[in-house]
């Protein structure tokens, strides 16, 4: 049976992939805040656990050029670089996803579209063949046919998937495949023994068509923590409290229901008149940590100190602020590998 492994579960990490945002892309605008950022994160993710990012290739040869991508973590012992073209730096939808068929890992490349064809995605959809070919996966990389994205689906390790009506039934992504063919998928190749359907909850801002990993997440097996609006004047209020009525109702495998745990929700935030999708829910689960994305708020700490009581690792606060002006978020950088998937030896040190 091929399960996937979900981030919630006490897998011993090999390390988190990143993308280092680059000039020929949306983020020119403010790349040096961007790349900061991301350079903050994996900086966080090295303090125990290895990082890889990917940066792009005319800094392979240029000595300056990758000193000045990476800064001081261009001679960290867990800060790894790779070389690949990419589109954008939205690792968690369109790496792979690690899985467990019998004993052996294996990973599962799944089709990347930009969420719905919506922007140019063909770099960024072959990143996953490109690391390949440069011996980063120590395991088999399965390609699926499904177009599927990492943020949209969010599994408790115990058999239950939860996700998004609004994004993995939209019809710019498997318009031949109805919901219970999609459920077959799901079941197939990542073990969900049921899946659970939100039908409300969004962000204004967040152009994923509703990914799960901006409203519900789980911190173990039981618990889930999501984002809730008290505000009766907002905009997301009346969908944020059905989507809580809907968690309630949700039962796990072996018909209990689940610990809520209700995140504190951001007071509006723009940038150029828009509204940005920012989501204490957008977290990045290590072995003994959870990075949190923050955004310069008075509620920064308040989520900090809801999240820590509910879970035994330490929550670690990381700036967020510059991602939200391309409409996502630290959970969306990055993407977790366990061991068994990376070859490390592999990556030539600088």
């Amino acid at each position: 049976m091929q399960k996937i492994l979900a981030e919630c579960e006490p897998n011993a990490l090999d390390c988190v992939l990143l993308v280092m945002p680059h000039a020929d892309s949306d983020w020119a605008a403010y790349l040096e805040s961007a790349q900061d950022c991301v350079r903050n994160i994996a900086r966080a993710i090295a303090v125990d656990t290895d990082c890889v990012v990917v940066l792009p290739p005319n800094a392979q040869n240029d000595d300056a050029a990758r000193q000045n991508l990476l800064g001081a973590l261009a001679t960290h012992p867990r800060v790894h670089a790779l070389f690949a073209p990419t589109n954008d730096t939205w690792a968690r939808d369109f790496a792979p996803l690690c899985a467990q068929k019998g004993d052996s890992p294996v990973l599962l490349k799944y089709r990347f579209n930009a969420w719905g064809e919506k922007f140019e995605s063909t770099l960024d959809n072959e990143l996953a063949f490109v690391l390949e070919k440069q011996g980063l996966w120590r395991c088999p990389l399965a390609q699926s046919a499904l177009v599927l994205e990492g943020g949209s689906i969010e599994c408790n390790g115990e058999g239950t998937l939860l996700t998004t009506a609004s994004c993995l039934l939209h019809k710019r992504r498997n318009p031949h495949l109805g919901k219970a063919q999609i459920e077959e998928w799901l079941r197939a190749e990542l073990g969900a023994r049921q899946i659970l359907w939100l039908t409300h909850g969004f962000l204004q801002g967040d152009d994923t068509d509703c990914h799960i990993d901006n409203l519900a997440r789980f911190l173990d097996s039981r618990t889930i923590a999501y984002v809730g609006c008290e505000d009766k004047d907002d905009v997301h209020y009346e969908s944020l409290q059905k989507m809580r009525e809907e968690l309630r109702g949700f039962r796990d495998c072996a018909g209990n229901p689940f610990t809520l745990v209700a995140l504190p929700f951001c007071e509006p935030l723009f940038y150029e008149g828009e509204r940005l999708p920012a989501s204490y829910a957008n977290f990045l689960m290590l072995q003994n940590r959870i990075l949190l994305p923050t955004f310069g708020s008075e509620r920064d700490k308040e989520a900090q100190r809801i999240l820590q009581q509910h879970t035994s690792r330490e929550v670690v606060p990381i700036d967020c602020q510059v991602l939200l002006r391309q409409h996502g978020g630290l959970h969306c950088m990055s993407m977790q590998f366990v061991r068994g998937t990376i070859t490390l030896h592999n990556l030539k040190r600088f």
